[in-house]
């Protein structure tokens, strides 16, 4: 079913506009961000009985049908919250996501499961983001190029924040219980907030500068990692 009245809260890094057709308001609010050279993009956040996360530079169209929500990562959590309590959402589509605030990911995937939404991710769901999309029931890339990139947490000079990495090795498994634990330990522990493990439906690479110095991960790809469940 189409939606109706739908809302749009547009989250740039350093402020929360809230829009609707009849009224508009912003509310600055910094935050803190603990994947730094991963909280650059403005995200956007469209509502109603579907639920999109994307990138304010794409285009939102006339997709918002069945039982859909497409969103764009780095929000605040406590409005997710407050979308859901008020709407009926049954999946997330997180497209185009550089990531953003280490805790706020933790948040958005835990308050996601607890709903029991599933997500998908079009286009990119990196870093935070990824957090975001493994709290779905159910979990799914849609198309071969659709990728989704996992690492650690970062302090702002881009180094690993060590003890980041016991807080995700008990995380992850809890929302994806059959992930592939030897690749797991590697992504968690990876020095620099430009190295990255992406997983596709096909094939899966770590990239040790953004996505430049890439090297395939034989044999290994989204589903058979543990990560993906459709």
């Amino acid at each position: 079913m189409p939606v109706n009245n739908a809302k749009c809260v547009d989250l740039p890094s350093a402020s929360v506009q809230y829009k609707s057709v009849s009224n508009q308001r912003s509310l600055n609010k910094n935050e803190n961000d603990n994947d730094k050279g991963h909280d650059k993009d403005n995200d956007r956040l469209t509502t109603g009985d579907v639920f999109f996360l994307r990138s304010v530079d794409g285009d939102l169209g006339d997709r918002h049908n069945g039982s859909y929500v497409r969103a764009s990562c780095g929000g605040e959590c406590d409005k997710l919250k407050q979308i859901i309590s008020t709407s009926q959402i049954h999946h997330v589509v997180l497209s185009n996501s550089n990531g953003g605030n280490a805790n706020t990911g933790y948040c958005i995937g835990e308050t996601i499961r607890k709903h029991k939404i599933s997500t998908s991710i079009e286009g990119f769901c990196l870093s935070s983001c990824s957090r975001m999309w493994l709290g779905g029931v159910t979990r799914k890339l849609e198309g071969d190029e659709s990728t989704v990139g996992l690492h650690g947490n970062y302090k702002n000079s881009g180094h690993l924040i060590d003890e980041s990495t016991t807080r995700l090795r008990a995380w992850i498994p809890r929302f994806a219980p059959d992930v592939d634990v030897a690749l797991m330990n590697q992504w968690t522990e990876l020095f620099y907030n430009k190295q990255m493990m992406y997983f596709y439906n096909k094939r899966a690479a770590l990239c040790l500068n953004g996505r430049n110095d890439c090297s395939n991960i034989r044999g290994k790809n989204v589903f058979n990692a543990g990560l993906a469940t459709q």
